[in-house]
């Protein structure tokens, strides 16, 4: 999984735990603070929790219709559904939720306000070739 992530990283430069570099509190020293997340266990561990919740979830067609929600409502869905299945309250990064995407194939789409660390998706990504 780590070897993933540092692909995402290095496919998405702007990319952080908190979701992607923005004019806000997602900037300067505090993007790379989020960024350095990205290498951690826990990160790593929150994106593989994404990547079952995702995997699990969208051929259920459970409401999990990535185009229509943003990369932040996405990450409050995963939340509910580990909050379910281990019935204790899970908090999961906009940026795990994002690399989790990207790893399942998904291609994130960045908004026309460059001001939000939010994304939306569109299908397929080719991580790894």
């Amino acid at each position: 999984m780590r070897k993933i992530i540092d692909r995402v990283m290095g496919l998405y430069p702007d990319l952080s735990s908190a979701g992607f570099k923005d004019r806000g509190f997602n900037s300067g020293e505090a993007f790379e603070g989020y960024r350095r997340e990205m290498l951690t266990q826990t990160f790593e561990d929150q994106v593989f929790e994404c990547c079952v919740a995702f995997s699990t979830q969208m051929p259920r067609g459970l409401g999990w219709r990535i185009r229509e929600f943003s990369s932040y409502t996405l990450k409050h869905r995963v939340e509910k559904f580990i909050d379910r299945q281990a019935r204790d309250h899970v908090y999961i990064p906009n940026g795990a939720a994002i690399t989790a995407l990207v790893i399942l194939q998904w291609l994130p789409v960045r908004s026309n306000y460059w001001g939000s660390p939010n994304c939306r998706f569109k299908r397929r990504a080719t991580l790894c070739k």
